[in-house]
């Protein structure tokens, strides 16, 4: 102990400035070793935070990428909206210009009927004065006969006066008088004959009018056939735009418009069936349509699912319409 004392005693300085240094060194550690600490769990704070912004952003990233892909889809079912749109308006068109055509083609088949009628008439009143002519032509030629042996009978009575009055001026005028009134007739009856050859080729002419009248109408039939038939398509068609894009009640109606025109429109009479049946469950209607579709088309490749239908009455299980 008093080794130890003269130990610390020889060598105060050395040990007081060892024991300064060490205490200096507690301190600094104390005082840089728990903000180092400190420093360090807000570092792997950090960390940690930014790992899971990360995450975030890489899930926000893969949000984005699906929006953008939903909002490319929505973008080309706007465009293809608006193509139907396009297409429909010009349907529309073409159908307003077709009704405008059909009912100017209606228009000059009424007037060529009234046209037709009146020909009709008018050979019927040429006939009649044809006939008319002909009789009188006929009793002018009677009396012309006539006329021709009283003239006869004239001439032989006014050759035998003139040889009983050769020199009476008077009865030689007579006789000229005789003989002017004998040109006028034929004259006349020159006139007459001309009349009935003019009425004669009158009456050819308005027959071969008449000869041509069914032609033209044969011909107006055939387009107005075709004009139908293209409308019936026309509604057909709307009716399948209507229906794929669930719009039910103007899909019926055009069909119906379809069934109207053409009533052996058997994929018509099976779409309203279908309609019916699965998209308004009007069994009455659907059964009706459905008994004409198999009337018409038999053989048909849903006949035997509407004859199920019809014989279940089961819900009628195709999820497709014609087309």
């Amino acid at each position: 102990m008093i080794r130890l004392l003269l130990f610390i005693k020889r060598h105060a300085w050395p040990i007081a400035f060892v024991l300064l240094l060490g205490i200096g060194i507690l301190l600094g550690t104390i005082f840089y070793w728990f903000p180092f600490r400190g420093a360090q769990a807000e570092t792997f704070a950090l960390e940690r935070q930014l790992k899971e912004e990360k995450i975030e952003k890489a899930s926000l990233q893969k949000l984005f990428d699906t929006l953008k892909e939903k909002y490319k889809t929505l973008e080309a079912d706007r465009d293809n909206i608006m193509a139907q749109a396009k297409q429909l308006l010009v349907e529309k068109d073409t159908l307003t210009n077709v009704e405008n055509q059909y009912k100017t083609l209606t228009a000059e088949n009424q007037k060529l009927l009234g046209d037709h009628k009146e020909l009709e008439k008018s050979y019927k009143t040429v006939q009649a004065q044809a006939g008319d002519l002909k009789r009188s032509l006929e009793a002018a030629l009677a009396e012309a006969a006539a006329s021709k042996a009283e003239i006869a009978r004239i001439k032989q009575e006014n050759e035998n006066k003139i040889l009983e009055f050769k020199d009476s001026a008077g009865q030689i005028k007579k006789l000229e008088e005789d003989v002017a009134y004998y040109k006028g007739f034929q004259e006349s009856f020159l006139s007459l004959s001309q009349s009935y050859d003019t009425l004669k080729k009158e009456r050819k002419f308005l027959e071969g009018q008449l000869d041509n009248l069914p032609k033209k109408f044969s011909k107006m039939a055939r387009e107005n056939k075709i004009l139908i038939k293209e409308t019936g398509d026309m509604h057909y068609n709307l009716g399948v735009f209507y229906a794929g894009e669930m719009n039910y009640d103007r899909a019926i109606e055009e069909f119906k418009k379809a069934v109207d025109i053409n009533p052996n429109d058997a994929k018509a009479l099976y779409n309203l069936g279908y309609i019916y049946a699965e998209q308004r469950e009007d069994r009455k209607n659907a059964e009706y349509y459905f008994r004409i579709f198999l009337g018409l088309a038999p053989k048909d490749p849903n006949a035997d699912q509407v004859k199920n239908y019809l014989v279940s009455r089961d819900v009628f299980s195709t999820n497709v319409l014609k087309s």
